[in-house]
C-alpha cells in the first residue's frame, strides 16, 4: 500500500468513493453514515466491533494480530499558556459529560474518552514508541523479501 494523506476523513472517504484510492482507514463517524448508505464497503474494524456496524469483523476477528485505535484529541501551539490550556481542558472534561454530546457520539459509533492533558501527552509519546517499533519491524521484512 501507499500512504495517500488527504485532509481529514471526510477528504478521504470522497476519495475512496471516486475511486482515487483504494481504501481508507477512517474513524466510525466518518464512515458509518457512507456505509450505511451503500456508497463503501466496510472491509474490517481496526481495533473491535462497533455497534453502528455490527455485521463488520474487527481485525482480531479476522486473525490479524495488530490492532491500532484511531483517536483523536485536541491541540494547539507548544507556546500556549497553561491557563489556557488549563481552562480548555476543563471544559472538554465537562463537555464528554454532557447528554447530549455523548448520544450524538454514540449515533456516530464514537466512543468518547477522556483523558486528561499530562496522561494523553504520554500516550502520545508511548503509541509514537510502539508505531516506530512495528515500522522498523515490517521494513526489516520487507527488505528481508527483497533479498
Amino acid at each position: 500500500m501507499v500512504h495517500v494523506p488527504y485532509g481529514g476523513g471526510n477528504a478521504a472517504n470522497q476519495a475512496v468513493i471516486r475511486g482515487e484510492v483504494d481504501l481508507v482507514t477512517s474513524s466510525p463517524s466518518y464512515t458509518t453514515p457512507i456505509v450505511q448508505s451503500g456508497d463503501v464497503k466496510a472491509l474490517a474494524t481496526l481495533k473491535y466491533r462497533i455497534k453502528t456496524l455490527p455485521n463488520v469483523p474487527s481485525f482480531a476477528d479476522l486473525g490479524v494480530k495488530a490492532a491500532f485505535p484511531i483517536w483523536r484529541g485536541i491541540i494547539g501551539p507548544p507556546d500556549m499558556p497553561k491557563e489556557i490550556s488549563d481552562f480548555l481542558g476543563k471544559q472538554f472534561a465537562a463537555l464528554v459529560k454532557d447528554k447530549s454530546f455523548v448520544s450524538t457520539m454514540k449515533k456516530l459509533g464514537e466512543d468518547i474518552v477522556f483523558i486528561p492533558q499530562e496522561e494523553w501527552y504520554e500516550k502520545i509519546k508511548e503509541q509514537h514508541k510502539d508505531y516506530g517499533e512495528v515500522i522498523k519491524q515490517l521494513a526489516a521484512e520487507e527488505k528481508m523479501k527483497k533479498k
